[in-house]
């Protein structure tokens, strides 16, 4: 009977320290960004799909990278104003030699990506998607390919609010009919 309860302690610890283990793996888990945007006005905000973002008047958020099959990639997000319009007039990312802000364009049967000159224009009090086969931030001439599960780091400059780090994490993103190549 004694040598039943003391089984019975020795899993009930071992149970315990592995939900305490489990725990403490979670924590560790979280953002350790001890950097302050206070300067640039410029915060991430957590929210129920990932990191919010949030500089001056606008929201970016629903960011995400594609997995790299050559030498480009794409980052795409939501971004929201909620105040004046604005412009995404750049990015730049360690991760890449040359950012751009893209649109693509289906002609017929063909579809092709060209830089937008003069920026993403965000509506006053309105949003713009960057997905598949629509508006996106190119990453080209990537420094090593991006792998699933990783994270890259892209900054932003608008017209208006402050540029802004966000972070997206890489997935593998499939787009019917193109290639990132």
């Amino acid at each position: 009977m004694k040598t039943r309860r003391i089984f019975r302690a020795g899993w009930m610890l071992l149970a315990l320290g592995t939900l305490f283990s489990s725990a403490l793996v979670l924590a560790a888990c979280g953002d350790d960004d001890d950097d302050d945007d206070t300067a640039s006005e410029a915060t991430a905000m957590p929210s129920a799909a990932g990191a919010t973002f949030k500089t001056g008047s606008l929201e970016i958020s629903d960011v995400r990278a594609r997995t790299s099959e050559g030498p480009n990639t794409a980052v795409y997000m939501n971004i929201k104003s909620t105040g004046e319009a604005d412009r995404l007039l750049s990015a730049t990312s360690p991760a890449a030699k040359e950012v751009q802000v893209h649109e693509t364009i289906v002609d017929g049967a063909s579809m092709k990506m060209q830089e937008l000159a003069n920026g993403l224009p965000i509506p006053a009090g309105g949003m713009v998607e960057l997905k598949t086969g629509g508006y996106h931030v190119m990453l080209l001439d990537l420094v090593e390919p991006l792998k699933e599960g990783a994270q890259v780091t892209v900054t932003l400059t608008f017209e208006k609010a402050p540029p802004i780090e966000i972070k997206a994490p890489v997935m593998a993103i499939s787009m019917p009919g193109a290639s990132m190549k």
